[in-house]
């Protein structure tokens, strides 16, 4: 008799190929495009609009599927030690991304078939949509209203099969954005929000130590991750310099070494008051290596 498990891993509250393909065929993608209807379909029944399919964080969600799979990890840590926010920065996304994470493995080898691998991406969203609160972080994340763009990744090798949702929040232009950076060196950018109806309400510069290598064992067993470090510089948009085109521009100097995350909240008037998070829209995760 056949023995499967599935195990789903709980989300915080980010087109490479599987593993079974060497390049970019059409066959994934399709895939991924029938399951983008499986997406949308729980975010309408949840009052959420539709997503979009995004290239970028599909690329980095299979890249982390593949090496899940074959490396026989769970969640949401690959073997670097690299959040979900870390990866999608470092493949050079700017937009705030939120992970949800499935490992599914049984006592035989992984079908790969078109109708088998579609049916089992539909197998565990649905596990994500059945939870219940206060335990339904995966729930969440599918139907925040604030998501715009979703990444789809998937991977198997031998018993063992992967599947990842990135999760955008794509509301912000960049540009001027540092590509070398150091303890001495400031860090810059520049931001204009995509829509007049938004403003930039304030912003929040975190940093975290840098990730250090893992063992399979240890990144499994990290079964949520948090979402920037715990070190905050919050400024109110004031601190920005704003020109006749509407950008914003700012910088810092990180001083020392870690991995500095900056998160961009937008609101739907002018800032006034004091900060808060509360009700905004977190629409960057802009992220930083600083080595020395």
């Amino acid at each position: 008799m056949k023995l499967n498990k599935v195990f789903i891993l709980l989300c915080a509250t980010t087109l490479f190929i599987s593993c079974s393909s060497d390049d970019d065929s059409m066959q994934p993608l399709s895939l991924k495009e029938q399951q983008l209807k499986v997406i949308n379909a729980s975010r309408a029944a949840h009052g959420a609009p539709a997503v979009q399919l995004d290239e970028l964080a599909s690329r980095v969600a299979d890249e982390m599927a593949r090496h899940a799979a074959e490396e026989k990890l769970m969640g949401h840590y690959n073997l670097d030690g690299e959040k979900p926010y870390m990866r999608y920065a470092k493949a050079g996304g700017y937009d705030h991304v939120t992970e949800n994470a499935a490992a599914y493995w049984s006592s035989e080898d992984f079908n790969g078939s078109d109708e088998h691998v579609l049916n089992t991406m539909k197998e565990l969203h649905a596990a994500f949509m059945a939870e219940k609160a206060p335990n339904d972080g995966h729930k969440q994340a599918v139907i925040n209203k604030h998501h715009t763009h979703v990444g789809i990744g998937m991977a198997w090798d031998g018993k063992q099969f992967r599947y990842y949702e990135e999760y955008l929040d794509r509301y912000l232009e960049f540009k001027n954005i540092s590509q070398s950076v150091s303890t001495s060196k400031a860090i810059t950018f520049s931001i204009r929000p995509l829509s007049a109806e938004h403003y930039i309400h304030a912003f929040a510069v975190l940093r975290e130590s840098l990730p250090n290598t893992m063992t399979a064992n240890e990144a499994s067993s990290h079964t949520y991750y948090m979402d920037g470090g715990d070190q905050y510089l919050v400024e109110a948009v004031s601190k920005m310099e704003e020109d006749n085109e509407g950008w914003f521009s700012y910088s810092f100097t990180p001083g020392k070494t870690g991995y500095y995350y900056v998160q961009i909240f937008l609101d739907s008037k002018p800032f006034e008051g004091s900060f808060s998070s509360a009700g905004k829209i977190q629409a960057s995760g802009l992220g930083f290596f600083v080595n020395e």
